[in-house]
């Protein structure tokens, strides 16, 4: 009599994402009042023994807000805002950044951004 034996190994990744901001008044403080600068940040963690496939990080621009221009960052690195090269895309509807392939434990990664309250 013969018996087989088989392992399975599960391989999961769990990714999170918070989201923070800090306001910039124009009087020096940090009250959001007509004129202040939001700066979001959305920072990416992963935990687990396998790899997320294709992590985008997408927000919408809040209402009441514009999209400052030019603001986007990618690890405190400037990315444009148009459909080019590098992995972020952003304008009055949000932003997209495309993270690729995310390794369980690997280092989390920022994307930040700026609005306008109107």
């Amino acid at each position: 009599e013969s018996a087989a034996r088989a392992s399975v190994i599960a391989q999961q990744v769990a990714v999170s994402l918070t989201k923070s901001y800090v306001i910039h008044d124009p009087f020096g403080g940090a009250k959001p009042v007509p004129g202040a600068e939001v700066v979001y940040s959305l920072v990416t963690h992963t935990t687990g023994s396998s790899t997320a496939q294709g992590v985008h990080v997408t927000d919408g621009i809040p209402a009441g807000t514009t999209y400052k221009a030019g603001s986007l960052k990618l690890d405190g690195g400037a990315l444009t805002d148009a459909a080019d090269s590098d992995t972020g895309l952003a304008g009055s509807g949000g932003i997209d950044v495309d993270l690729g392939n995310l390794a369980g434990g690997s280092a989390d990664r920022t994307v930040s951004f700026t609005v306008t309250i109107n």
